[in-house]
């Protein structure tokens, strides 16, 4: 199946399954692994390895739980259910109280369900999570067949994250 590199216009084949679709837990196994800083950009000893490896927030403001709370806040709660396929349920979480969606596979049962980057979870299966860290939700998430999840979004043409 054709993927598209950003900047780049042509397309290579790349298999689903070899693309990063996890259902969210962050990966700690890069902070201890990575190199210490070697130096600055333009130095001998600057290297891509020296740049941290964690993803930057696709965010575009911190947004707090009492905006999402608030009743007079722009925001428009949305139903999804993902059903799990053989990799995963196809997409990332970020971020602690509230969570939020960091990426989403193309190819994968979140995106089919409607699930798009910058929305925040708020219920799974009926239970509230948007107090906890994606690391928790995702321990909850990782025991299911089946989401019946919960979204927080911003309303067309307003802008909280």
């Amino acid at each position: 199946m054709p993927f598209h590199l950003k900047g780049s216009k042509k397309a290579i084949d790349v298999p689903r399954d070899s693309l990063d679709s996890g259902m969210g837990a962050s990966n700690d196994s890069n902070a201890s692994n990575s190199p210490p800083d070697s130096g600055k950009e333009g130095d001998d000893n600057y290297s891509l390895a020296s740049q941290s490896l964690e993803p930057r927030s696709v965010l575009i403001r911190p947004v707090t739980l009492e905006e999402l709370e608030d009743p007079d806040a722009p925001i428009v709660k949305r139903f999804l259910q993902i059903q799990r396929d053989e990799i995963g349920f196809g997409f990332v979480l970020r971020g602690s109280s509230p969570c939020y969606v960091q990426a989403v596979d193309p190819l994968g049962p979140a995106a089919k369900a409607g699930m798009k980057v910058r929305q925040f979870i708020s219920h799974i299966n009926g239970d509230e999570v948007i107090r906890l860290n994606h690391k928790q939700v995702s321990h909850i998430i990782a025991k299911l067949d089946i989401l019946n999840i919960l979204i927080l979004m911003q309303r067309s043409g307003d802008r909280i994250s």
